[in-house]
Formats: C-alpha cells, sequence, structure tokens
C-alpha cells in the first residue's frame, strides 16, 4: 500500500506542481480511481505520454453534478468514463458547507457527506469508485483542462491527452469576489473556504467568547444560512441587499418566522462599500450610506458566476452561463453541460415559451446531471422527454431556537394565498416561528397551483406540496387544511 500511495503522491505531484503538500485523504481518494482489475485499472500513471488515451466518456468539474454524473453512469453499468477535476477532493454535498458542518456538536465533516448521500444514494466514498470499477475513473487535482472540440479532445495541464466520444461540462460557479473587500472577507463555495471560516470562528470563540463579532454580506441563502447557524455563538449581523433576507425566495408572510429563527440582527437595504482592515485586528464593513460595522470575522455570500472560462467555442448566455439545448446539448455535438454552469429552456419561467435560465440550486446540478448522462449513453430505453423540471430550493437553520426548515416548488404568481397553524385556542392563527406555514401562488383562469411554499413540514408533507404543483386552487385549500393549517391574511407586513 506504500507503494501504491508513493505513486499516487507522484501523480498529483505533475498535476499540481512540485511544490504540492498531500494530505493523506487526498492520497486515498486517488487511489480510488484505479479501476476493477484487482485496482489495477487504466488510471495514467508515469510519465506524461503524448499518445492520447481514448476515453467513450469524460467529465470536465469534481463539484455536484460531477459526482452526481459518476452515480448515474454506475446505476447504467457504463465503466468507460474519466472525471477530471480541479479539487482534490472525491465529490461532496456542497449545502453541507453552510449547514452541518458548522455545526459544533457532531459537525458534518467528509467522507460522511460525499455524493449522493444528499438524495438517499450511496456514499461515494473511495471504496465506491473503486468497487463500480470506473476505467480511468477519478483524475483528481488536474487543474482546468484544455479542450478541442474539433478533435474532440482534453488534455491535462502536464499535457497527457484524452479523446472522447462525448463530454460532459460540470465545472459550476465560483463566488462573486470583490476588490474592494479584504482579503480576510471569507467566501463559502468549497470545503477549503468553510474550513477556514470554521477556523476562524473557533480562534475568535477562544479570543472573545460570545462577545465575536461576525458580520455576513448578502441575504440570500449562504449569507442568511451562514448568519443563523452561528448566531448562537456570536454577536452577528446580517447585511440584506433587498429589504430582508432571502427577498423574492420565501414569501413576505414567512419573513417573521425567518427572522426569529436567524436570531441575529439584520439590515436590509444596505449596499456595502468596502470591507477595511482595522490596524488593531479585524476589519470595517463600511456601507454606501457611510454606517459602519466593526467585525471580528467577516463572510460574504454576493452571488456566483459561472465557471466557463476555457470553453469560448461554446455558444453562452449574456451572464456567461453555457448555452444548451432542451437536451442540454451545448452547441458543440456530443458536449452537453449540467448544473450551475449552463441556462436551460424553462418553460416554468418563460412568459412567451421556454426562457434560457440558470439555476443555482444543488437540486438542479443533481438532476441535470443524471438527465445528461442518460442523454450521453443513448440507448433506446433512456427518456426522451426534455429536461424541464419543477424549479425547486430548500434551506435548513439550526441554533438555539431550534431548527427552522423551508421548501419552495414551482413559481411565483400574483395570487397567494397563506395558510398557518392555528392557536392552542383555535382563534387565531398562530405567529410562532415553528410553526408550519404555507403559500400556495396560482394563476387566475384557470385557477392552477404553480408555486407552494412550506415550512416545517415532514418529509411526506413536502412531496404533497411538490404535488400540488398543476393542481386547482381547491385541492391545495384541501391538503393545507389536511395539514391542520388555516388560510391567513398577510397586511401591512403581518401575517394574521
Amino acid at each position: 500500500m506504500n507503494g501504491m500511495k508513493g505513486t499516487v503522491v507522484g501523480v498529483l505531484g505533475r498535476c499540481l506542481g512540485a511544490s504540492v503538500r498531500v494530505s493523506s485523504h487526498s492520497r486515498a481518494t486517488l487511489t480510488a480511481a484505479r479501476g476493477a482489475d484487482g485496482g489495477r485499472g487504466r488510471l495514467l500513471t508515469g510519465a506524461a505520454s503524448t499518445a492520447p488515451t481514448h476515453v467513450k466518456h469524460v467529465v470536465i468539474g469534481g463539484g455536484v453534478s460531477g459526482g452526481y454524473a459518476m452515480n448515474e453512469f454506475a446505476k447504467l453499468g457504463v465503466t468507460d468514463v474519466a472525471l477530471v477535476s480541479e479539487s482534490t477532493e472525491l465529490p461532496y454535498e456542497r449545502p453541507a458547507l453552510t449547514k452541518g458542518f458548522l455545526l459544533q456538536d457532531s459537525p458534518a465533516r467528509l467522507p460522511g457527506f460525499h455524493t449522493s448521500v444528499g438524495t438517499g444514494g450511496p456514499r461515494q466514498d473511495e471504496a465506491w469508485y473503486r468497487e463500480c470499477g470506473f476505467s480511468p475513473g477519478l483524475l483528481l487535482g488536474c487543474g482546468r483542462p484544455t479542450v478541442n472540440f474539433a478533435e474532440k479532445s482534453v488534455v491535462l495541464n502536464d499535457g497527457r491527452t484524452l479523446t472522447y466520444d462525448k463530454l460532459l461540462i460540470a465545472t459550476g460557479a465560483h463566488s462573486v469576489t470583490l476588490d474592494q473587500f479584504s482579503d480576510d472577507t471569507i467566501y463559502i463555495r468549497s470545503i477549503a473556504d468553510a474550513t477556514r471560516l470554521v477556523a476562524a470562528l473557533d480562534a475568535l470563540e477562544a479570543r472573545r467568547g460570545s462577545d465575536g463579532q461576525v458580520v455576513v454580506i448578502g441575504g440570500g441563502l449562504i449569507g442568511a444560512e451562514v448568519a443563523g447557524m452561528v448566531s448562537d455563538r456570536f454577536d452577528v449581523t446580517l447585511l440584506c441587499g433587498g429589504p430582508r433576507a432571502l427577498d423574492g425566495v420565501i414569501p413576505a408572510g414567512a419573513d417573521a418566522d425567518l427572522t426569529a429563527a436567524l436570531g441575529c440582527r439584520l439590515r436590509g437595504d444596505t449596499s456595502v462599500s468596502t470591507v477595511e482592515k482595522r490596524p488593531e485586528g479585524g476589519v470595517t464593513v463600511v456601507c454606501a450610506d457611510h454606517e459602519k460595522y466593526e467585525a471580528d470575522v467577516v463572510v460574504a455570500g454576493i452571488g456566483a458566476r459561472p465557471a466557463t472560462a476555457g470553453f469560448s467555442e461554446l455558444v453562452t448566455t449574456s451572464s456567461g452561463h453555457l448555452a444548451v439545448s432542451a437536451t442540454l446539448e451545448t452547441s458543440q455535438k456530443g458536449v452537453f453541460a449540467a448544473g450551475d454552469c449552463m441556462a436551460f429552456p424553462s418553460s416554468w419561467l418563460g412568459t412567451e415559451g421556454p426562457l434560457v435560465t440558470p439555476l443555482n440550486n444543488v437540486n438542479h446540478a443533481r438532476a441535470s446531471a443524471r438527465y445528461a448522462v442518460r442523454r450521453m449513453v443513448g440507448r433506446p430505453d433512456m427518456p426522451t422527454d426534455p429536461y424541464d423540471p419543477v424549479p425547486h430550493a430548500y434551506s435548513r437553520i439550526a441554533n438555539r431556537h431550534g431548527t427552522y426548515s423551508w421548501e419552495r416548488y414551482g413559481v411565483v404568481s400574483d395570487d397567494l394565498v397563506y395558510y398557518r397553524a392555528p392557536s392552542p385556542s383555535g382563534t387565531a392563527p398562530s405567529t410562532s416561528g415553528t410553526a408550519p406555514l404555507a403559500a400556495v401562488w396560482s394563476t387566475e383562469s384557470p385557477s392552477q397551483v404553480v408555486g407552494v411554499f412550506l415550512s416545517g413540514g415532514t418529509p411526506e408533507q413536502n412531496a404533497e406540496a411538490k404535488a400540488l404543483i398543476g393542481e386547482s386552487v381547491q385541492v391545495a385549500h384541501h391538503v393545507c387544511t389536511e395539514f391542520g393549517l388555516v388560510q391567513a391574511t398577510f397586511a401591512n407586513g403581518t401575517l394574521r
């Protein structure tokens, strides 16, 4: 085994450069790329060769989509696959980074959240990849490859070349970063980012205890989850660009519940100008209206950009996403894309026909990867329906206030009805942040449900909520009543 580790270190060193330090986990990860021949598959070891190696299916990107693509290949019994990744880690479930990874008690750590445990699938650890017999399998820590679409080839940064029949681009997205933010600012996109945040928080707690000040910039999913997950430990301020946290993501009637669950100070309609280092340590967050916030730790979740550099030959949208067809094929035949790097035609988001749009969430990353692999394999029994999923978002925050979770399916409309748990007396809807809340969006003619929000639901109730899409408003009313909810009104910022 020691000899194998030495060989693997050599492979990783050639990919990343001679100065790389390889962790024991990374060494074990790369050994998993060996095939089924007694662990001696076609992992491209040894000196770089000028002779291309042909692989039927190549996946570029080792994030959520890359991991779920490999899972789908395994389900189909397809082993002639290579996964080329910049990361030295096996693909993992990124939502854990702003949820379980930030817990103090029994925090989530690898290998516990490798794909595809997020959907109840197998934990794709090194043993799983080895048992699947992929050949050449995993090529980790190999930087961003160069693709020649005309020659159908992928050149790794050490000069080795793979040729392919079908290619899947699953490169995901990068965090939006701003030059005017101090380099002390922590962005959360990778396990390295989350590890840096945990280390900073632990050091702050040891130094200042609960008096430590944390400022989170950005009121989207990442910002809200980080703020809520650490509000038990520190004095936390969440700065939102919109009027409230998760503005446009959850209905306004759920704002009071979310605010209570976050357990931190919120400021809306805030634009941050700079994040400046303080000579004595920590930073000052300066807003456009000259308001200032002192912070020991600052976290920013201000959006993401598609990681599509190097694919200039492919048609892209104005936002830089790879434009794909309804079957997730790019402008190059035989080249598909999945996850956050691409935009697809969605009938849910278009007013005059399908709208080519990105969906930056983990459910889309998983589903699009599965779909793309099935299209790539192209067997007669593969589904022929276009990729057009019901939009889905979710979140979960756990702290001393309890656990606040919600799911949203479909799209919003002008017609919105709220349902709330009644108070114990039954005379008025409950205003407790832990009580379930439902919101149903519908069209007027025909009266049809197009979107559902449900907080505090059980897995079974969440599934029922999703099934309401396309049903009549009367059916939705009946289901919400079965959930034990009563209709409520929202006016002047208050749900009654």
